[in-house]
């Protein structure tokens, strides 16, 4: 294990423990060397398990995060992680916890959490989403006004018919982290691990958005990534299922780099992929019902 917070602190990498909406508890944030938002607080550390992953662009290798941040090679950059190691001892024990994948058999839902209140319909309803449509179909739940997921729209997360996970989403506008994820030990299954709405794609083709609200919209047949940064293991899962796919990222330029350098995994793999764009430059979950429904069958029956 490493002390990351003692790195960042003698070799002058700025850092945050909390003060910003990206913080979960257990994490210390960092600015992210890879996506180009320098000055954001994208980047994370587990203290726990030692992952690094940055909430835009995904998983990375700590040597590589020290690597950039400090402009160094990578033998520099190891020499400077081994400065503060914690102990072989506790780096093993985390090794074969990470590699074994433990996790819980039976995922526990966030206290107070039930079917959804008025004020979750409300919320969806002021987003122009069919409260009573999208919470049969996506199986949403929600909380009350008290406790660490209080007032959100819980989102079960499934893979194989099984709840892996689930994030939680603000419905007052008021919260600084607008999606709350599981805690990564409490995750039967990595969110960043697998597809949002995996299940419901009823063929060989899928669209890939970046969140859960932008599959509500465009219904089954969509799967979210949870932010632009597509994984290795959320590839090799596609991979696997689907065919073929249509990427629809939000329209800043960003997320629409981000779209192509995924195409560009894609097709490496023989998937036969395009990029979209939406009209209007809107987000995939601001479209309008009909035009999202035109724009799936169109799609899902080229």
């Amino acid at each position: 294990m490493i002390d990351f917070i003692r790195l960042c602190s003698e070799q002058g990498i700025q850092y945050r423990t909390e003060g910003t909406k990206h913080n979960r508890p257990g994490w210390v944030q960092t600015y992210c060397p890879f996506c180009g938002h320098r000055g954001k607080w994208f980047l994370g550390y587990h203290l726990e398990t030692g992952a690094v992953n940055c909430w835009h662009c995904g998983k990375h290798r700590l040597v590589d995060v020290v690597r950039l941040s400090l402009q160094c090679n990578k033998e520099k950059a190891l020499t400077i992680i081994r400065k503060y190691e914690t102990g072989r001892k506790a780096r093993k024990e985390i090794q074969i916890r990470v590699s074994s994948n433990l996790a819980p058999v039976v995922l526990r839902l966030p206290g107070g959490c039930g079917p959804m209140l008025p004020r979750h319909r409300k919320y969806l309803a002021g987003r122009k989403f069919d409260p009573e449509d999208v919470a049969l179909t996506w199986g949403l739940l929600g909380t009350g006004p008290v406790g660490e997921y209080r007032n959100r729209i819980i989102i079960p997360i499934f893979l194989e018919g099984k709840m892996v996970s689930y994030q939680g989403r603000d419905i007052t506008g008021k919260s600084d982290l607008k999606y709350k994820a599981c805690a990564m030990e409490n995750e039967v299954v990595h969110h960043k691990h697998t597809l949002y709405g995996i299940d419901l794609v009823p063929g060989d083709t899928a669209v890939i958005v970046e969140g859960a609200a932008d599959a509500w919209r465009l219904g089954p047949g969509a799967v979210a990534t949870f932010g632009t940064g597509f994984t290795i293991p959320q590839l090799n899962l596609f991979c696997r299922k689907f065919t073929r796919a249509f990427l629809l990222f939000d329209p800043e330029p960003s997320a629409q780099d981000r779209a192509d350098r995924a195409a560009n995994l894609l097709s490496a793999r023989g998937i036969d992929v395009e990029v979209l764009c939406t009209d209007d430059e809107l987000d995939p979950g601001d479209m309008p019902q009909t035009e999202a429904a035109d724009l799936m069958m169109e799609l899902l029956h080229k």
